[in-house]
């Protein structure tokens, strides 16, 4: 007799001899599955803070092209200018928020500041996930899984989250300071809110843009794993479908309704389900 059961999200059809071979096979693709996409997503993580602290120190978000009246470009606190010599002039710092020259600016700086931290929170937290792994890997399967390494995944994948907003809202914000005296007098006429005049979009505001999409899939890819380990840590201590692994479920109950009620087992006392 065949029995089919769900193990891990799939369908499985097992019975004598083959429930075990068939569960050990499942679980250990679906356990390398994890930890090659737990690695991958790390890696990723990683470029991601170095994306944002680029973002971040780059004064390449707008600047001069061929028909603005001088030389110069725009970061989130620092901006160089040229004058009559091809020589750049360069000025702003973070940690002198008087220097920077629209209050835009100095909003945006704050959150790309607030997106680098977050995700710096996340790269801490790899080192206690990724130990917690291994802890769990070779703990007693007489002992309960632990969800600690899970509760970090989720809480990684929350500070994504936030990451990938704080970035959206730079990116929103920082238009809204090309009104500035300074923006208009290198981006000549038409220089104001959300119009950049003469000059154009560097590549360090265009990374920033891509680095919201790549925040906000890795947040998911960080949410998708915890409830895959959550799945390969009960199924590795052998709590597979509420019982032991290697044991059929329990047929399904049946109904009270179903059942011969005694004027019908008198009336027929041989019934074909019995």
């Amino acid at each position: 007799m065949s029995v089919v059961g769900d193990y891990y999200g799939e369908t499985v059809m097992y019975g004598p001899g083959m429930r075990d071979e068939d569960m050990d096979r499942h679980f250990y693709w679906h356990k390398i599955q994890v930890r090659v996409i737990s690695v991958l997503w790390a890696i990723f993580t990683v470029c991601w803070a170095i994306m944002n602290i680029v973002v971040f120190v780059q004064p390449f978000w707008i600047g001069d092209s061929s028909t603005t009246p001088m030389s110069g470009y725009f970061g989130l606190f620092q901006y160089c200018l040229g004058g009559a010599t091809p020589r750049l002039t360069c000025s702003g710092r973070f940690d002198d928020f008087n220097s920077i020259p629209s209050d835009a600016f100095r909003a945006s700086a704050f959150f790309v500041f607030f997106s680098i931290l977050m995700v710096m929170i996340v790269i801490i937290l790899m080192f206690p996930y990724f130990c917690l792994v291994y802890i769990d890997d070779r703990r007693d399967v007489s002992k309960p899984p632990s969800r600690a390494h899970i509760v970090i995944m989720i809480i990684c994948g929350v500070l994504l989250l936030i990451s990938a907003l704080c970035m959206f809202l730079a990116c929103v914000i920082y238009p809204a300071g090309w009104d500035n005296s300074l923006v208009a007098g290198l981006c000549a006429n038409g220089a104001e809110k959300y119009q950049q005049g003469e000059c154009t979009i560097r590549w360090a505001y265009i990374l920033a843009i891509i680095g919201i999409f790549d925040a906000a899939i890795l947040a998911a890819l960080a949410f998708f794993l915890a409830d895959r380990q959550e799945k390969l840590a009960f199924a590795s201590h052998g709590l597979i479908n509420g019982g032991p692994a290697g044991t059929v479920p329990p047929p399904p109950a049946i109904p009270p309704s179903l059942l011969p009620t005694a004027a019908e087992l008198l009336a027929n006392p041989n019934p074909d389900y019995m």
